[in-house]
């Protein structure tokens, strides 16, 4: 791989165009390539090694071979560092975007035109939990009156940040490799169970805070439980799914369940009847539990009496990856887990 190397601007035109009329790469690698355009740019870039933050940090002292595994670009305009990683097959990132494995950990830079002598250390922007959010917002239309309950969820899921970043690659993913629809619950929701009918690209922003939205329709069956003829039951495990509560065991609390970055996660969930109903829902009383590692609310109103709202938030205040004490991680995915597994009561109003 060469890089940095001068070339003149009448010369990366030429090859550029052959690439395009061809449909080829003219250089040897993807980084040849960026490192050109950056050429033509007449920016003063960088060169950046990097080292995923679950490894550990670059030993800045003696920077071998095999302690980077990621390679990409930086400049400086007014003072601040911009970043540019190269494209990959399962990996892309827009400008300004900074993957999560490497979020906070310490990069080797050194200038286009450089020495050794030149070299700087960076360290990389962080995302918070206000910046990385995911908002998941379903109606889901129950029809009591029929001989057979139907169920059908109308689900739109929009997120920033770090987690833009995320479902934005393994949706592009699943196109590239023409998965099956219904494989996509397993990607993108953490599920084998329930059977996505649609699903469309809403919307997929370019610039911070990277707004990315989904929208899908699901069927669910045999989902509503009848402990008599009006009083029927509902598991909150279909309502109330957080992707990494979802993961966790309670007896896998010896391993690492890892949180890569701050984020928050709101569910709002209205159930929408086709009868007039009353919940019951002693067991599932409004929660608020705080600990050093995040918070979680769970809310159950009845709007009227056709409709049901819950509304579920689950915030994770930091990453765990480099912590030696992960008990309180477990703690709040238990006490969400708990609530997962109960049920909501409502009895059919004649």
């Amino acid at each position: 791989m060469t890089l940095f190397y001068p070339r003149d601007t009448a010369e990366a035109n030429k090859l550029l165009g052959e690439h395009l009329k061809n449909n080829k790469l003219p250089y040897g690698s993807i980084m040849d390539l960026y490192s050109t355009v950056l050429d033509m740019t007449y920016f003063d870039y960088y060169l950046c090694l990097g080292r995923e933050r679950d490894l550990g940090d670059i030993d800045v002292q003696f920077v071998s071979r095999n302690q980077i595994k990621e390679l990409f670009f930086s400049f400086s305009f007014d003072g601040k560092y911009y970043f540019i990683f190269p494209k990959e097959k399962y990996e892309s990132y827009d400008f300004g975007e900074i993957p999560q494995k490497l979020e906070g950990t310490k990069a080797v830079v050194f200038p286009r035109n450089g020495t050794a002598s030149n070299t700087n250390i960076l360290i990389l922007p962080v995302t918070t939990k206000i910046g990385n959010t995911k908002n998941t917002n379903t109606f889901a239309y129950i029809n009591l009156k029929g001989s057979e309950e139907k169920y059908l969820e109308r689900t739109k899921l929009i997120t920033t940040g770090a987690l833009t970043s995320v479902y934005r690659n393994l949706y592009s993913n699943q196109k590239k490799d023409s998965v099956d629809i219904n494989d996509l619950n397993k990607i993108l929701f953490d599920s084998y169970e329930d059977q996505i009918d649609s699903l469309s690209l809403e919307k997929s922003e370019h610039v911070p805070p990277f707004v990315f939205s989904l929208k899908f329709n699901k069927k669910q069956s045999n989902l509503i439980t009848s402990l008599n003829d009006s009083l029927k039951t509902l598991p909150l495990s279909k309502i109330i799914s957080h992707r990494l509560v979802n993961s966790y065991q309670e007896e896998d609390e010896d391993k690492r369940l890892p949180v890569s970055f701050a984020y928050t996660d709101n569910i709002k969930y209205y159930l929408v009847f086709d009868k007039d109903v009353r919940i019951f829902h002693k067991e599932t009383d409004d929660v608020l539990f705080e600990n050093d590692f995040g918070i979680y609310e769970l809310k159950i109103n009845q709007l009227n009496p056709h409709t049901v709202y819950i509304y579920s938030k689950l915030i994770l205040n930091k990453s765990n990856l480099n912590l030696s004490d992960h008990s309180p991680l477990f703690e709040l995915c238990g006490k969400v887990k708990s609530l997962q597994n109960k049920n909501l009561s409502f009895k059919i109003l004649k």
